[in-house]
């Protein structure tokens, strides 16, 4: 409940608030606590799935057989906040240690399936997977994604990105560590960032 209210929440003190509606009051540094070990632990539990999908053989079958499948890899920008610690940083008169804000990528992979008219399958849920991670770490993340899932029995591949050199030169080593034939598999410029250019 807390992880839902946190994740839910605009901020620690509406996920506070949340909480508390539901009669289960608690101090915002509980809720920091416990959100971050439930992150973790979930961070732990998918690097387990996914580094086991890795090494194993690819699924014998998926519910992905025959479908289309649609994949996107895109990175953005986000601030993450690191607190300075250690001698030399003393918390201020508000009584807040000091920190900085740096930019870092996340990339995120999306994955969904498609009906016969090209729009999303209903009752098909989506996938979403996030990393801070290299170029290497998010090609582990998207090989590991597609073994797990048995993408591998899709009828057809589509991949969509961006320009980004990073992606296109390993995408097709990826998809061939997933299992995905050459000729099952359709690499598409992604339309919205192609016609920032035009």
């Amino acid at each position: 409940e807390i992880g839902r209210a946190v994740v839910l929440g605009g901020s620690y003190s509406e996920a506070r608030e949340q909480m508390e509606r539901a009669g289960l009051p608690m101090h915002t540094q509980s809720m920091v606590r416990a959100a971050v070990e439930l992150g973790s632990k979930g961070l732990e539990l998918r690097e387990q799935s996914l580094g086991a999908a890795r090494t194993q053989p690819l699924p014998k079958s998926s519910s992905l057989q025959g479908k289309v499948v649609r994949i996107s890899l895109d990175g953005g920008r986000a601030r993450t906040r690191t607190t300075q610690r250690g001698p030399g940083f003393r918390p201020g008169v508000n009584g807040r240690r000091p920190f900085e804000l740096d930019w870092r990528e996340p990339r995120v992979l999306t994955l969904d399936v498609l009906d016969k008219d090209g729009k999303r399958e209903r009752g098909k849920p989506i996938v979403y997977e996030v990393t801070l991670g290299d170029a290497a770490e998010t090609m582990d993340l998207l090989v590991g994604t597609l073994r797990l899932l048995g993408v591998c029995h899709a009828r057809l591949v589509l991949f969509v990105s961006d320009g980004a050199t990073w992606i296109w030169h390993r995408i097709a080593s990826a998809l061939d560590a997933a299992g995905v034939a050459p000729e099952r598999r359709r690499l598409v410029l992604d339309y919205y960032h192609a016609a920032e250019h035009i």
